[in-house]
């Protein structure tokens, strides 16, 4: 256990090492108390008391105990105040290495296991470092001192003294197991308790929409209902060998009173240290008992360390370390032109394929057949992309289309490096991406969603969010371009207005046309268009397509649609099923082959309440 938190914490167990040490210390001041009882039983005994002695013993003791209170008060503010710095440093790093992880891993692990880990598991491992780890040290370093000041005044007595610690041990043992095991069940089942309950606020509307909130409501207390059993059922449990340990650990002091006995009347030892090792026997009974708490806390914190252990060991994406790794120049700003890079972003399919990692369901096409799977690395894999190959000129609108299933958005997310493939590259500029830093890629690319994620935060800062150092001037640039300016200004406040969580208070095209102006202002010369304009009125739609011809000038971009009207003038127009490119060209191109593309013209035309006229 002390292995692994000392892995968790690596450098900054640097920090904490101080700390520890003075509330080590509290043990050192602690002894030096009873040594001063010690001589006073001693002195009250042969009667060599004097009142020049009781005056020094006092002041020794008056200053032992001042010594404690600085040590202790300084190394318990030391402990804390770093500890609390080290763990809130820890989930910066934590969130920052989830942002390095692939897609795979948060599809891999529930939101309530995600949340726990950031959360409620560095909190707990929070408490360990500043609580739990320094009361272990002490106690153990104060029973080790009293247990040799047993032994200083009667090795048999100390002997069996040590016999009865030993007999401690399985006690020990047998509940701390079961702290373990019922931490790790507490942890799995609060986990999928949290994911319920984000699911339970996320989809209220939902619910309440289709009267399931009484379902969704039971399954949410069952799940409580669950927890709440499991907390009672392990301190049931956990009761029994800590009441065995307890009566074990006081069983010292009367074993030292039978003990005595037999010793006074063989002579061989004084009344005096007698009476002083029975005072150490019921010191030690307590720190024992101390040290139980603590050592049972620790066990029981022990899968919130794992689990942080395991986040901070998930792999990100790797970058290859060559002598050519990609540094990409992104510097622009809104209204500079491709022409003033030098960097070329061509985006280039060499024979890739992917497979997501499965392990929860069978993903299947729109058709309703089911994608290969095949097992790989012990895991379920379902094949997205075969052997895809094409190119995206800079500058040129390449458009996405093909049924639910077939691929689409798996080359928007390989092209930002969401996933990797499992075979063939991806190159920008000629160069594979697995060779650019992620940090770097990413500042090349900008994406714009159908559903635009908004943070609850002011306007300004959610535009901003697309280049933290821009100006208001750069802004206020990318909001008129975007066309949300006119908006904004007349809300009461602004830029500064205060947003609900995701944008709540506004429109779904209000909400885009944010995330357009927050592209505008990163000006990546890579854009990724998913289903930007879909469910939007004819006003928003012409708004957002006014700002998406803004963004859009001298970039390579990649646009997917279901609504074929908006790619008729794409420089190339990819038609894929089946995780495979079944045609490739221009509109006209594609409507002369009469192939696929033109039957798919030709559906959303009728559905639409009106017939092909002719190409």
């Amino acid at each position: 256990m002390l292995k692994l938190i000392a892995h968790i914490l690596k450098e900054k167990r640097k920090e904490l090492r101080l700390p520890i040490i003075l509330m080590s210390l509290d043990s050192v001041g602690g002894m030096l108390l009873y040594i001063m009882l010690y001589f006073t039983v001693v002195g009250l005994v042969r009667n060599t008391l004097t009142g020049e002695i009781i005056i020094t013993y006092s002041l020794i003791c008056l200053g032992a105990v001042v010594f404690r209170l600085i040590i202790y008060r300084t190394g318990y503010y030391l402990c804390f105040a770093r500890g609390a710095e080290v763990c809130a440093q820890m989930r910066l790093d934590l969130a920052n290495h989830y942002r390095a992880l692939s897609l795979g891993y948060f599809n891999r692990h529930s939101s309530g296991v995600l949340l726990e880990t950031l959360v409620k598991d560095i909190t707990n491992f929070e408490l360990i470092i500043t609580h739990t780890l320094p009361a272990l040290v002490k106690t153990a370093i104060t029973a080790a001192l009293i247990l040799i000041g047993m032994y200083c005044i009667d090795v048999p007595l100390a002997i069996a003294q040590t016999i009865t610690l030993l007999v401690l041990v399985p006690f020990l043992h047998w509940g701390n197991s079961l702290a373990e095991h019922f931490g790790n069940e507490k942890h799995r089942l609060t986990a999928r308790m949290i994911s319920i309950v984000l699911e339970y606020i996320k989809g209220i509307k939902v619910f309440k929409a289709y009267n399931l909130t009484g379902e969704k409501f039971d399954r949410m207390l069952h799940s409580l209902e669950t927890v709440r059993k499991t907390n009672i059922k392990a301190e049931i449990k956990l009761s029994l060998p800590a009441a065995v340990y307890f009566i074990a650990a006081h069983f010292l002091l009367p074993l030292a009173l039978l003990s005595s006995v037999y010793i006074l009347k063989s002579g061989s030892v004084s009344p005096e240290k007698l009476t002083a090792f029975m005072l150490m026997s019921l010191a030690l009974s307590g720190v024992l008992i101390s040290f139980e708490h603590a050592y049972g806390l620790l066990k029981g914190l022990k899968p919130a360390a794992e689990h942080v252990q395991k986040a901070y060991t998930a792999q990100p994406l790797p970058c290859l370390q060559t002598a050519g790794t990609s540094k990409i120049n992104t510097g622009t700003t809104v209204g500079e032109t491709r022409q003033e890079q030098s960097q070329p972003f061509d985006v280039s399919f060499e024979n890739v394929s992917f497979s997501y990692r499965e392990p929860f369901h069978t993903f299947q096409s729109q058709s309703g057949e089911s994608n290969a799977e095949r097992e790989i690395d012990g895991a379920k894999q379902t094949a997205v992309l075969h052997s895809i190959s094409f190119e995206a000129k800079q500058g040129t609108v390449t458009a996405l289309i093909g049924p639910s299933g077939s691929g689409k958005t798996s080359i928007a997310n390989l092209i930002a490096r969401f996933w990797d493939p499992q075979k063939g590259t991806v190159k920008i500029g000629g160069k594979d991406i697995k060779e650019t830093e992620p940090d770097t890629l990413l500042q090349s690319v900008s994406a714009v969603f159908q559903d635009s994620i908004l943070l609850s935060d002011t306007i300004y800062n959610n535009i901003k969010i697309g280049k933290p150092d821009a100006s208001e001037a750069e802004v206020i640039a990318a909001a008129q371009a975007a066309q949300c300016h006119e908006f904004i200004s007349e809300l009461p406040d602004g830029y500064n207005t205060l947003l609900a969580e995701g944008g709540a208070a506004l429109s779904g095209g209000e909400r885009q046309r944010i995330a357009i102006a927050r592209a505008l202002l990163k000006n990546a010369p890579i854009v990724l268009l998913d289903e930007s304009t879909a469910s939007l009125d004819a006003d928003n739609e012409w708004k957002i397509n006014a700002a998406l011809d803004t963004l859009m000038q001298g970039k390579t971009v990649f646009v997917i649609a279901h609504r074929l009207n908006t790619i008729r003038n794409a420089n190339q127009i990819l038609v894929l099923k089946n995780g495979r490119i079944e045609e490739k060209g221009t509109h006209t191109e594609l409507m002369q082959k009469r192939g696929t593309y033109f039957e798919m013209i030709q559906e959303q035309q009728k559905a639409a309440g009106w017939e092909v006229a002719g190409n």
